[in-house]
């Protein structure tokens, strides 16, 4: 007897499959991400953390606020990175450019008081809020610890409104709405207190106030780690070519340093009158 041995053809099947909204965030990746891993509050532990967010921030000014987690990240890890591209600092280059150019034409700029009023506003006008206690990795201990933090969205249209969008050009336009809805905000703020890095390198230092953590649209998370071989509208921090990376890697410091030289030559030129 011959037995031959025979390839049956190949088969095709057909299927569907749902995809709920909490696996289209998970494959969200460029923005949202796939969880943080941190714990999530919720029920009453959630509501009593939130008021006591909500009420630090009713009567609180810009002094109330520590912006140091923005201008100098690296103070809060026990072991620092050095330089290095945040999402903070792509959206930081926005505000810096945007500044730069409203001033020289002589129009209203985007402020730090804008910054507290805008976070202060998304506490209780947000697209999406909650409250995680970050993690903590025993192998690389940072300042931020076990801290809780709210984690807060709102359209960016709340921090720009009253300014002139139109002196960045047409390209903005265009760029807002290739990008979409990840042009909304992503805030995150500690209001409990963290500890920076000492000089002996121990995270001893108290830091008190409200801290932003994280203060950037959805869109800027890919700017952390752009890809040359497939270039994307969301590589650039904004429409320009000609921002320095340097720029990029420390645009909250250079920031908050201009607005910090702004405010003191606006007292100096009160006290002249």
């Amino acid at each position: 007897m011959l037995r031959i041995r025979t390839i049956s053809p190949r088969m095709t099947l057909y299927c569907s499959l749902t995809v709920d909204t909490a696996f289209m965030t998970a494959l969200n990746c460029a923005t949202t991400g796939a969880g943080s891993g941190h714990t999530v509050y919720t029920g009453q532990d959630e509501q009593k953390l939130l008021t006591q967010f909500r009420q630090k921030l009713q009567n609180a000014t810009v002094d109330d606020f520590n912006f140091r987690q923005l201008t100098d990240p690296d103070a809060w890890n026990q072991y620092a990175k050095g330089s290095y591209r945040t999402a903070n600092g792509a959206f930081f280059t926005l505000l810096y450019r945007y500044n730069q150019l409203a001033e020289r034409e002589g129009k209203p700029t985007i402020t730090e008081d804008d910054i507290v009023e805008f976070i202060k506003d998304a506490a209780n006008n947000h697209l999406k809020i909650s409250v995680e206690k970050l993690s903590a990795n025993p192998a690389y201990p940072t300042g931020n610890d076990n801290v809780p933090v709210v984690i807060m969205k709102a359209p960016i249209s709340k921090l720009l409104k009253g300014k002139d969008l139109g002196i960045l050009g047409e390209n903005t336009a265009k760029r807002l709405k290739a990008i979409g809805p990840e042009t909304d905000m992503y805030i995150k703020v500690a209001f409990q207190p963290t500890h920076s890095r000492d000089a002996a390198g121990n995270l001893t230092v108290l830091e008190e106030g409200i801290q932003p953590l994280s203060f950037h649209r959805d869109a800027d998370s890919k700017n952390t780690k752009p890809n040359p071989s497939k270039p994307h509208i969301k590589d650039k921090a904004w429409d320009t070519d000609y921002i320095p990376e340097n720029l990029v890697t420390q645009a909250p410091k250079e920031y908050f340093k201009k607005e910090k030289e702004r405010k003191a030559q606006k007292q100096a030129d009160t006290e002249e009158t």
